[in-house]
């Protein structure tokens, strides 16, 4: 998007959340855990069979339910564009800024390289350990949606009510 842009109707896939799909393996109240299974671009190589790499891995995501779900299930999940950006940059858009900074800021305070970068790679952990405190706050701002595949996608969401179940599906 170039400077000065804002989405709009003309670009409709800045809008659009993420949408993935799996199956519903537990639910304890509005919350259900989904497994999805990963699959990766190793799928079309001939040398798969020889690789140690985790494609077709399967994986399981805690969601927000928004409509009734059982176990067995398949499930649609949604993560709108806005929160994974923010997912992002508290993963690895933070964490390298705050690597630079400590690394230049005992640089500045007279430390060698070698105390610099020991500082800058110690504050690493302490910045992932103030970030797993804050993980309840940071799951309603970063939440993952969750909705039974056999939604009808004309209805109108009780959460984002200009919204229905079918936007961002394909």
């Amino acid at each position: 998007m170039g400077a000065g842009a804002t989405p709009n109707a003309e670009n409709p896939t800045e809008r659009r959340p993420v949408v993935r799909c799996g199956t519903a393996v537990s639910v304890n109240g509005s919350e259900v855990v989904v497994a999805i299974t990963k699959v990766s671009a190793c799928d079309q190589c001939r040398a798969k069979l020889l690789c140690a790499s985790m494609s077709g891995s399967v994986e399981t995501v805690t969601a927000r339910s928004l409509t009734p779900i059982k176990p067995g299930d398949r499930v649609r999940l949604e993560l709108s564009r806005r929160a994974g950006m923010l997912a992002v940059g508290l993963a690895f858009l933070l964490p390298l800024l705050t690597l630079l900074a400590v690394f230049a800021l005992v640089s500045e305070l007279g430390g060698g390289e070698a105390a610099a970068g020991l500082a800058a790679l110690g504050a690493i952990p302490v910045y992932y350990l103030l970030l797993f405190t804050q993980r309840r706050r940071l799951a309603r701002r970063i939440g993952i949606d969750a909705y039974a595949a056999n939604a009808n996608p004309n209805t109108v969401r009780a959460d984002h009510p200009d919204r229905t179940y079918g936007e961002g599906m394909q």
